[in-house]
């Protein structure tokens, strides 16, 4: 579990679902849709382990912090 806490930065919560509630208005449905951001997959398609979710980790991050994608 550490590991996955190390990849966190200050303020991230550990659960990508629950980040996005903090980002978008529909969680569920944004994790539904297709991203042009993640090669035209669905961000629902990242979640699982710490390695599959850094993509979708760094893509809620720019938007989080209005870094241009």
């Amino acid at each position: 579990m550490a590991q996955i806490i190390n990849h966190l930065l200050d303020g991230e919560k550990l659960d990508i679902h629950e980040e996005l509630k903090d980002i978008v208005q529909d969680p569920d449905e944004w994790l539904r849709q297709p991203n042009d951001q993640l090669g035209g997959k669905r961000p629902q398609d990242f979640l699982g382990s710490p390695e599959q979710e850094k993509p979708l980790r760094d893509l809620l991050r720019a938007i989080k912090h209005g870094m241009p994608t």
